[in-house]
């Protein structure tokens, strides 16, 4: 059924024939833009614009997560900080006097079997603490005693329970009526105590 063109094209149409194909015409016409500029061109828009919303809500929720996550990360340093503040203050003895640091390195030079000659504290602008809520000493020990009493001495400063340590070790020899091996060692000490950090 094949459509023969010449015959369309000596198809006479009468007058309302023609007006009504014009109408026909116009009234399609009219009615696909009706459908494309109040129904189609709308759709559009919103489509567009619920994309846009579409984007920024995803851009939300990724910016909710990444905050999510570093308030984990920000929980937990903060928790690793104040562990470590505890264990800092556990360690450090309260701030007390120059005399009662001297009982303590007394003691600790006698039971390792060495003798404490002198302790000398180091006052001035160079013994101030560098953090914050914490006190710091600088003493110089003199001891008599050989090396494994030293070596003791060294031991058992590091284990107390403070943060301590020893600088500018110097050895010199002994007094010829002393033991073989006995010297003369002097040990800077530099010992930190917090100011009433709570146990």
């Amino acid at each position: 059924m094949a459509l023969d063109l010449e015959k369309l094209k000596h198809i006479k149409l009468t007058k309302e024939q023609q007006q009504y194909l014009v109408v026909g015409v116009v009234l399609i016409a009219g009615l696909g833009y009706a459908y494309w500029n109040f129904g189609l061109k709308p759709l559009a828009r919103q489509a567009v614009t619920l994309r846009e919303e579409l984007g920024k809500k995803e851009e939300n929720l990724q910016k909710a997560k990444d905050m999510k996550r570093r308030e984990v990360e920000y929980a937990e340093r903060l928790q690793r900080v104040q562990l470590g503040q505890q264990y800092v203050a556990r360690r450090l003895p309260l701030a007390a006097g120059f005399t009662d640091l001297a009982v303590r390195v007394n003691r600790i030079v006698t039971t390792g079997g060495m003798e404490m000659m002198s302790m000398v504290n180091e006052a001035g602008p160079n013994v101030k603490s560098e953090f914050e809520g914490m006190q710091k000493f600088m003493s110089t020990v003199s001891v008599v005693g050989d090396f494994k009493a030293v070596g003791t001495l060294l031991s058992r400063l590091s284990g107390e329970e403070a943060i301590q340590y020893a600088e500018d070790i110097q050895i010199t020899p002994g007094d010829p009526t002393w033991p073989t091996g006995t010297f003369r060692c002097a040990i800077r000490l530099v010992i930190y105590s917090t100011l009433g950090v709570p146990r």
